[in-house]
């Protein structure tokens, strides 16, 4: 754990010898920010997240999380400054005493790097310096890495997670851990962790506070999500294979029977050995197997009666039956190449209609962003039916008439399907080329077979072409339809390999034994303490004794509320939904104390940036101050000075109150550090430094 002991700016401004900036000493206790509207609480604020290297959770980079005071000009006493230089400085202790002086820059001259972080640590009569880099690969692992020495000084001993095959995996970041330390004021009073990054982990938030509170849950919840991908990863691989030689069977007009490309849990070995393979002729299907002992015993035949006496009656219907034979493959053939043609003249039209989306979307998120139409002739179709608009309707169109984020939404859900269309239409493609490229194949036989049975007839030798040729095919034949076979037989290795993988994987997760009651027990303790601090923060959307903490997915470990139906289960519903605004931001205080207090692997402190939103009673602002007071760890919180008299339209001095002095009146000043950034009134936390 650590706690935060001093945070400080340096600016150089252009034309000046004297620094700006700011500097404030922050003790163990609760620690109050106060002033008036922008003037600068968050600013001060986000210098801490930037120096922790935690600007993902204010939304970005420096730009965007950082005030132009601190980046780009100023103004003191109307008299405007232009920064040349500036840095932030913050200074942390941990429990073992150690001290760390860390220092970033935010506006560098030409050789400093923003993403590198200078730390001088001091432990007693011992001093060290060193450069680490952040937000490059390695930053949680590498010696150099500042996240890597975050963890280290802080005692923060990420969960690492094993593969079977020794390969270590990714399960929280820092910057996950930090969201329930680091609380915002624009999103972060929006939901619980509002704030943490997403990194592509599952359920992070249940993870972040199996973490916090040690649970040991956490790894076999890490090790299912591994084992969850494997199988996933397995089940593409059926797909892929199955896929694969469908379309090379399709060649033969032939169809596996039994099993199908998406992986079935009642899948088993029986069921993979147990495949067939069918020939498809029209409508009849003939297992593969007995058309190879058809196809020899018409060898037979054929070898038995090669030197009997030609018979020209049988060569001339044999000819009719090849004609008639030729004409249905002729018409099969037709109508494949017609739906080749249809489905690439209506993939066509979709590429166009995602090229015009796309257009669309650029128009109504343009106007979206500038919040007016500038020409209404850009507007030629209902952004969200998508008909069209006449000249006059066009006219009639008002901005604030219109749901921007639906009207995209509506057009994003259009694209994804046409794209999703688009992606598809290549797996049609293949499939209709290799059932045309059969039967052009049969085509070309059958042709070859009728010329050869015309010599045949008009011939009076005793030769045979026909029955040569006919010799050669089903010889042919019989080739193509053993080495089918042989493909099935590997094929079934194969799919039998990924079924005993997934039933291995099976076991596994059948094998993660929870201690439920060692994690039942530490739930409880998290879930009482929220609750007493509900209660202490006068939460009354709903009974205190409806709360519940969620013991299982999905949302598992977040705050719901039981709902008792007469002769029905009890239904839960999320503490959010079933919340006044204000009571939804008592709650969330309620959380963070509760886990602030239960855990010891929390970073230590707390950071509210003003968490009186929604028009907050002041009594359960005191109490929140009181709370803080007593906790025995460090809360800051950053809160406005000054509020307005009710009943005062006039905003003037001398209709507002002191905000500070009426919350902390029920306690001992002494043992809170506040903050005033301007006790005058006049300025902003940017001032000339001494």
């Amino acid at each position: 754990m650590i706690k935060i002991r001093r945070i400080k700016s340096n600016i150089d401004v252009k034309g000046q010898i004297n620094r700006y900036g700011f500097d404030y000493v922050l003790s163990d206790g609760l620690n109050i920010i106060c002033g008036d509207n922008s003037s600068g609480k968050t600013t001060i604020l986000s210098c801490i997240y930037y120096c922790l290297g935690m600007e993902q959770l204010l939304g970005g980079n420096k730009d965007k999380i950082l005030d132009k005071s601190l980046r780009t000009s100023f103004s003191i006493n109307s008299i405007n400054y232009t920064v040349v230089y500036s840095e932030a400085i913050l200074e942390i202790e941990n429990d073992d005493g150690k001290k760390a002086t860390i220092k970033r820059v935010i506006k560098g001259r030409s050789t400093e790097n923003s993403n590198s972080l200078l730390v001088k640590e001091t432990y007693d009569s011992q001093k060290s310096t060193k450069t680490y880099f952040i937000h490059s690969v390695g930053d949680h692992e590498n010696e150099s890495g500042f996240y890597s020495w975050l963890k280290q000084f802080s005692g923060i001993e990420l969960p690492q997670i094993y593969q079977d095959d020794g390969s270590k995996v990714k399960s929280l970041y820092l910057q996950n851990i930090m969201s329930c330390a680091l609380i915002e004021q624009t999103k972060g009073w929006s939901d619980l962790f509002s704030q943490m990054p997403y990194f592509g982990i599952k359920d992070s938030k249940t993870k972040v506070v199996e973490f916090l509170l040690g649970l040991k849950s956490l790894e076999n919840d890490i090790k299912k999500d591994i084992f969850e991908q494997e199988k996933k990863d397995l089940k593409k691989d059926w797909a892929s294979y199955l896929e694969n030689f469908n379309q090379y069977m399709s060649r033969y007009s032939i169809q596996i029977d039994g099993l199908t490309e998406k992986y079935d849990s009642r899948i088993t070995a029986n069921t993979i050995n147990r495949a067939k393979l069918y020939f498809i002729d029209s409508d009849n299907a003939i297992l593969v197997d007995k058309l190879i002992k058809d196809i020899k015993k018409q060898l037979l035949d054929l070898s038995i009666n090669v030197n009997s006496e030609n018979n020209s009656l049988d060569k001339t219907n044999k000819q009719s039956d090849i004609i008639k034979s030729v004409r249905v493959l002729n018409k099969q053939l037709r109508e494949l190449e017609n739906k080749k043609i249809t489905e690439k003249y209506k993939v066509e039209d979709y590429k166009k209609l995602v090229e015009k989306n796309k257009y669309n979307i650029d128009q109504v998120s343009g106007i979206k962003k500038i919040k007016k139409i500038n020409d209404l002739k850009i507007i030629n179709q209902c952004p969200t039916c998508n008909s069209e608009l006449t000249h006059e309707s066009r006219l009639e169109l008002k901005e604030d008439k219109i749901d921007f984020d639906k009207s995209i939404a509506f057009l994003k859900s259009q694209q994804d399907l046409y794209q999703s269309y688009i992606r598809s239409s290549a797996a049609l493609f293949e499939k209709l080329d290799s059932a045309i490229l059969y039967y052009r194949k049969e085509l070309n036989d059958k042709e070859l077979q009728l010329n050869i049975i015309k010599k045949d007839i008009s011939d009076i030798n005793d030769l045979s072409r026909e029955k040569i040729y006919q010799e050669i095919k089903l010889n042919k034949d019989i080739l193509d339809y053993e080495a089918v076979n042989r493909e099935l037989v590997t094929l079934k290795s194969k799919l039998k390999d990924i079924f005993d993988e997934i039933n291995d994987i099976n076991d596994k997760l059948e094998s993660l034994k929870l201690n439920k009651l060692e994690d039942a027990q530490q739930i409880l303790g998290f879930s009482n303490i929220f609750k007493r601090y509900l209660e202490q923060f006068e939460y009354s959307s709903n009974a205190i004794s409806s709360v519940v903490i969620k013991d299982d997915y999905p949302a598992k470990l977040m705050p719901f509320i039981e709902i008792f139906r007469f002769d029905q289960p009890n239904e839960v519903q999320p503490i959010r939904l079933n919340s006044s605004a204000s009571d939804f931001i008592r709650a969330e205080w309620a959380y963070y104390f509760a886990l602030l207090i239960s855990s010891n692997k929390h970073p230590g402190f707390l950071v509210f940036d003003e968490p009186g939103q929604h028009a907050m009673k002041t009594s359960s602002m005191q109490k929140l101050v009181s709370a803080s007071e007593v906790c025995k760890k460090q809360i800051i919180l950053t809160i406005s000075k000054s509020l307005d008299k009710k009943n005062k339209g006039d905003s003037s001095e001398k209709n507002k109150v002191n905000n500070i002095e009426i919350i902390t009146e029920n306690n001992n000043c002494e043992n809170i550090n506040i903050i005033d950034i301007d006790p005058e009134n006049k300025f902003k936390c940017i001032q000339a430094l001494k």
